[in-house]
């Protein structure tokens, strides 16, 4: 009798369906969704941002990012709605790449753009940096329009950059020996370097196409500084509000809790 009931029992398994075939009932709540449903949150876009310049040419990783950060808190501080900022609001990175590299000759701590502390960053940007040009005045399509619509990590802006900083590297050691009171000296060099001067004449339209000026340019003495005469015109420098106004120290406070 039990070897009976062990053989039934074996055939009723047996003909139980595998687990590959097996057609469980469908229910409501776990039904997965169609293949055509997408979970997305709402988004917010912002679209006044200003174009970023290749960090190769720049040789500044933070600079639009800087720009970016001083605009919204301008915008809380204020407060207004930093989405709706024309760009004579929005704060323009060329602005941001001299201030970031300078040294306080009596400080040893690193500079900014070499790994230095956040918070001396943040504290200078502001106190110091709002003095800087918006992008109203110093953006890629101001000084550089035919860069504006770039791909700006391309091959092209980037070979541009080498073309820029070779020109500066083969020509400013000549430059610093120049007498400036010899102007037949001034003149031979322009002419001389025609080509080096339409090259940049042709990537930053604004320069003047005037002898002193070009050597004056060339004559900076470091590639960081001859890049911001090339991307930040002097009319665009704003006037910068004293770094002991309680305002500026109030935003100085909130951008270092900020950094916390």
């Amino acid at each position: 009798m039990k070897r009976v009931n062990a053989l039934a029992i074996l055939a009723f398994i047996l003909l139980l369906p595998s687990e590959a075939s097996a057609q469980y009932p469908a229910f409501a709540a776990f039904t997965p969704p169609s293949k055509e449903y997408v979970v997305q949150s709402d988004l917010s876009e912002v679209t006044n941002l200003p174009n970023v310049p290749a960090q190769g040419g720049r040789g500044i990783c933070y600079a639009a990012s800087a720009a970016v950060m001083l605009t919204a808190e301008n915008g809380l501080k204020l407060p207004e709605d930093c989405t709706r900022y024309t760009p004579d609001k929005i704060f323009s990175p060329y602005g941001l790449v001299k201030p970031f590299g300078e040294e306080d000759s009596g400080s040893h701590e690193p500079p900014t753009d070499e790994g230095g502390s956040a918070i001396n960053a943040l504290n200078y940007a502001a106190y110091v940096a709002f003095g800087n040009p918006s992008l109203e005045c110093s953006s890629k399509d101001k000084t550089m329009p035919d860069f504006a619509d770039n791909d700006d990590g391309g091959i092209r802006e980037y070979t541009m950059w080498n073309q820029v900083y070779n020109i500066y590297e083969n020509l400013t050691n000549t430059v610093q020996k120049i007498n400036f009171n010899c102007q037949a000296c001034i003149e031979n060099f322009f002419h001389t370097r025609k080509t080096a001067f339409s090259t940049l004449k042709k990537i930053f339209p604004n320069i003047k196409e005037e002898s002193v000026s070009f050597l004056r340019l060339m004559r900076e003495p470091t590639y960081r500084d001859f890049v911001v005469k090339l991307t930040v015109p002097m009319k665009c420098q704003r006037k910068s509000v004293h770094r002991g106004s309680e305002g500026y120290k109030q935003l100085g406070r909130i951008l270092a809790k900020r950094s916390q």
